[in-house]
């Protein structure tokens, strides 16, 4: 029994982030080749059986900031990098970007991330109502507000652990606080 409880457990952990298993392999293979015995590396080559010791959980912009160019362009990373003890002594040394691992900061990513999901956020509730304020006729201001409304449905649905449903009903919240202003911009 014991056995199959820890089985399991090792079997539900999550799979290795691409990014950080890219860094051990660039580490062990390329930085200090001869760390590790030769036979005893070959385990890195068994991607789908490696997992993360304490697996960092990361929200689902963090993985579109790090999949897209924002944070591997040179002046933007070395913001968004932290440094490891002897990170300084490597990079003086060898003054090559090969030759050492770059470890993001995570607190400034996730923070990057939350403020840039709040930034949309509160566009998406202020944006609309300015933009009805400006525009003259019923179809045209419905337009408006179904086009804000389908682009909160989708963000919602993929930005969040939400189900349909509850993506749903925060839509048609969204849509009465929407169609709310529309009443008082109509009059």
């Amino acid at each position: 029994d014991a056995f199959i409880n820890g089985y399991t457990q090792l079997v539900n952990r999550p799979p290795i982030h691409k990014d950080d298993l890219a860094t051990v392999k660039k580490w062990i293979l390329k930085l200090n080749p001869k760390a590790v015995n030769p036979e005893e590396v070959e385990f890195i080559k068994c991607d789908d059986d490696l997992i993360g010791i304490q697996p960092k959980t990361r929200s689902w912009f963090r993985n579109i900031l790090e999949a897209t160019f924002v944070l591997r362009t040179p002046g933007v990373r070395r913001f968004f990098e932290r440094e490891p003890r002897d990170y300084n002594v490597i990079k003086e040394a060898t003054m090559s970007e090969e030759t050492y691992t770059t470890w993001p900061n995570d607190k400034r990513v996730e923070r990057l991330s939350t403020t840039v999901i709040a930034i949309t956020g509160l566009g998406m509730l202020v944006g609309p109502l300015w933009w009805l304020a400006f525009v003259n006729g019923i179809v045209h201001r419905l337009a408006i507000i179904t086009g804000f409304v389908a682009v909160f449905f989708v963000l919602v649905e993929v930005a969040t652990d939400a189900g349909v449903l509850n993506a749903l009903i925060a839509a048609a919240a969204y849509t009465a606080v929407l169609m709310v202003f529309l009443q008082v911009v109509a009059v």
